[in-house]
């Protein structure tokens, strides 16, 4: 018991000393994206602090052909931040939007749109007064085409 409420009150105090992301605060972004399904990817985000703790990002990724079939998706995450050191952050994140598939062969081509979720985990490591980096696994959820993604992002802070 006493080691339990040892690790609550630390918990509580880094969150409480942390550079903690504050509320209205803004981010733009790029991602490098790696799917389980799909290969290599590029995306792009904007993260804005409802509170201290919730973060919305709306985003978009567009992953490169890889057996004649391209994908985007477009949606938005929420994250919600545990500042577990001065300069990290953790967070879980879930994700609602749309996904789209299209496949390419010689002439032929035939795109479907379809619903995703996504749920993860996440980490931001502030690098100085203006950027940081994030690292996020998690797994996208569409009919029939579901797939683990990696995402390791760079974000302008204003």
């Amino acid at each position: 018991m006493k080691k339990l409420t040892l690790l609550i009150v630390c918990l509580i105090a880094g969150m409480a000393t942390a550079a903690a992301q504050s509320q209205g605060d803004k981010a733009l972004g790029l991602n490098l994206n790696y799917a389980s399904a799909t290969s290599f990817g590029l995306g792009g985000k904007f993260q804005y602090n409802l509170t201290n703790h919730v973060r919305i990002e709306p985003e978009f990724n567009y992953y490169f052909k890889h057996d004649h079939v391209s994908f985007w998706d477009l949606g938005v995450n929420f994250h919600y931040l545990f500042p577990v050191a001065a300069d990290v952050a953790i967070y879980p994140a879930v994700g609602l939007g749309s996904a789209n598939a299209k496949a390419h062969f010689d002439e032929y081509s035939a795109s479907d749109g379809k619903f995703q979720a996504k749920f993860g985990v996440g980490a931001d490591f502030i690098l100085g007064s203006a950027w940081k980096l994030n690292i996020e696994p998690k797994y996208q959820l569409v009919d029939g085409f579901d797939q683990f993604i990696i995402n390791v992002g760079l974000a302008y802070c204003f």
